[in-house]
Order: C-alpha cells, then sequence, then structure tokens
C-alpha cells in the first residue's frame, strides 16, 4: 500500500472514531437530560395531585366531609406516611395552663431523583436536593385583625395512619389512591380574653425555614407584637391575640 494510501485509511478511521465519540456524547447525554426532564414533569404531576389532595382534605376539615379519595400516578417513586410533626399551642401562665398538643403525619411523595413533595398540616411543600424547599400552598391559619381585635384560628389538621400500609412504592407506572377518612374534629380551646401565646411547630429540619417564613410573613403586622425563630426543626412563635381558637381534626390516611 502507497504513503497516500495508508494516510487515508488513517484518516478515514480518525474522522470515523470522531464521529463515533461524538455521537455516543450526544447519545448519553441527550438521554440523561431526557431523564431529567421526564423525573422533573412527574414532580410537577405529583404537585399537582397533592393540591387536589389538600382541596379534598380541606373539605374535610373545614367542611365536615366524612371522607375524601384522591388518585396519583407513581412511577419510579414513592409514597409514604412520614415522620411525625407536632404542633402546640400554649401559655402556661394561665390558670388552668393552656397547652394544646396534636402530632401530625406528613404526607410524603418521594421521587427517585430525591425531590419530595410533602402535605403537612394544610399546606403542601416542594423539596429539591439542589435548591432547597419552598412551600407551595398555605395552609388554613387565620390570623386577623378587626376594629383593634386580633383573632388567630389555628387548625392541627392530624392526618394519621389508617389500617393500611404506610407506604407504597412502584419501579414502574401504577395509580395510587389516598383515602382519607374523618375520625374526629373538636374545638381544643376557645379564648375570646387576651393573651400571649407561643406557637410551636416541629417537623422536618428541611422544611422548618418553610415554616417559619410562613408564621414570620402572617404575624408581621406589628399589631400582633410577635417574634419568630427557628433553631434545627422547631419553629417558635410568640404573639399576643384577643381571640383563640384551636381546632384538631383527625383524619385516617389509607392507600390503595
Amino acid at each position: 500500500m502507497s504513503d497516500r494510501g495508508q494516510t487515508d485509511v488513517v484518516g478515514f478511521v480518525l474522522v470515523f472514531s470522531l464521529i463515533a465519540a461524538t455521537i455516543g456524547v450526544v447519545t448519553v447525554s441527550g438521554i440523561g437530560g431526557l431523564e431529567d426532564v421526564r423525573d422533573y414533569e412527574r414532580t410537577n404531576n405529583a404537585a399537582r395531585a397533592f393540591d387536589i389532595l389538600a382541596d379534598n382534605i380541606g373539605d374535610i376539615h373545614r367542611e365536615g366531609a366524612p371522607s375524601r379519595s384522591t388518585e396519583i400516578k407513581l412511577a419510579d417513586a414513592s409514597l409514604r406516611l412520614g415522620e411525625s410533626s407536632k404542633l402546640t399551642v400554649e401559655n402556661t401562665g394561665l390558670s388552668p395552663p393552656l397547652r394544646d398538643s396534636v402530632t401530625i403525619r406528613p404526607l410524603i411523595y418521594e421521587a427517585r431523583d430525591g425531590a419530595h413533595i410533602v402535605y403537612e398540616n394544610g399546606a403542601v411543600i416542594r423539596e429539591s436536593p439542589d435548591s432547597g424547599a419552598v412551600m407551595i400552598r398555605e395552609p388554613n391559619f387565620v390570623f386577623s385583625t378587626h376594629d383593634g381585635i386580633r383573632t388567630a384560628m389555628i387548625p392541627a389538621v392530624q392526618t394519621r395512619a389508617g389500617e393500611s400500609t404506610e407506604s407504597v412504592a412502584s419501579s414502574g407506572a401504577s395509580t395510587v389512591l389516598i383515602r382519607s377518612e374523618l375520625a374526629i374534629s373538636e374545638v381544643l380551646s376557645s379564648r375570646t380574653s387576651p393573651i400571649t401565646v407561643t406557637l410551636r411547630f416541629a417537623t422536618a429540619p428541611e422544611r422548618a425555614p418553610v415554616w417559619h417564613r410562613y408564621f414570620e410573613s402572617r404575624l408581621a403586622d406589628g399589631t400582633w407584637s410577635s417574634s419568630c425563630t427557628v433553631t434545627g426543626s422547631v419553629v417558635e412563635c410568640q404573639f399576643q391575640v384577643d381571640r383563640l381558637y384551636v381546632t384538631a381534626t383527625r383524619i385516617d390516611v389509607k392507600f390503595d
């Protein structure tokens, strides 16, 4: 073979190798990009489903509906009742002292990439491994002032395990039905005289800053004489109120 022929063959091999390598890189990165987009869209769909879930549970604790069902699609994802949170409202200086405390099991959707959608005490929170947590739906706390009267309505939506498994996972595509059933609804406290209240919410460390921002924004009006802090997983707010109502709605959650 002549030198020119050898050069042509070598050149062809080099060009072919470069093209093959380029195609390989594009294919791998393209597939990875498509998977990222797919995972993000699946998490968006879960967020929309949890918004519907919040509406349905709201029908139970606000309207007294006996039960509601919500469908959610799982694809390489899991759904579970998470570790307990605790909502406490107290004033130990009263006689008898005021202390209402309710334990809550949040509902957690976990995607393959580690993203979470969480329903917790009326709120929907989205957690990302990269960008942290954000509250995408606020709970139903009421802090209002009318004619100088400060009124706080503090609902505890106690989602808890019903008579079924506490978690479900899917390695493919499946649909899970979340059944929410009213167990009991009650008024824990009803006060119509001025007092100073401490509201404490113990949650997961990654969600505590989100709840802190929520309470701080709702109590930003100076008439509440409020202060809010967050330490680790505990958010604590102290404020003055003229009328206080604390309710608890206990809801059994089942996965079908």
